[in-house]
């Protein structure tokens, strides 16, 4: 195991899912992808699978699929964090119609309308 790696263990989902955003800024996308898979496994151990702070998580991971050109991938995971920020802020709320948007987006570029 790589020194990074083993240094990931004691990280914070936070952390680390900032880590992947900065990686992600840098186009360094598998590696930022990997960074937030981290994130999401550490966080779902510690919150469990439809907490909150998953959410975040989940998003960037879309994104850094999305910009792969994995859209089936990215919609999968914005649909997951859509679910998660329904059941807990409702449908009506601004973060979900977000997520909605991103999603749609996800469809557009797979030409599904």
């Amino acid at each position: 195991m790589m020194a990074s790696c083993a240094g990931d263990d004691k990280k914070t989902p936070d952390e680390l899912n900032a880590e992947s955003v900065k990686l992600f800024q840098k186009k360094k996308i598998d590696k930022a992808i990997e960074k937030a898979e981290k994130a999401l496994q550490k966080a779902t151990l510690q919150y469990g699978e439809n907490h909150i702070a998953l959410s975040g998580i989940i998003q960037n991971l879309a994104q850094y699929y999305f910009a792969k050109l994995q859209h089936d991938k990215a919609e999968s995971l914005y649909k997951k964090a859509m679910d998660i920020e329904v059941a807990v802020k409702g449908r009506d709320n601004m973060d979900v119609a977000k997520i909605m948007n991103k999603n749609r987006q996800s469809d557009l570029k797979d030409g599904n309308r």
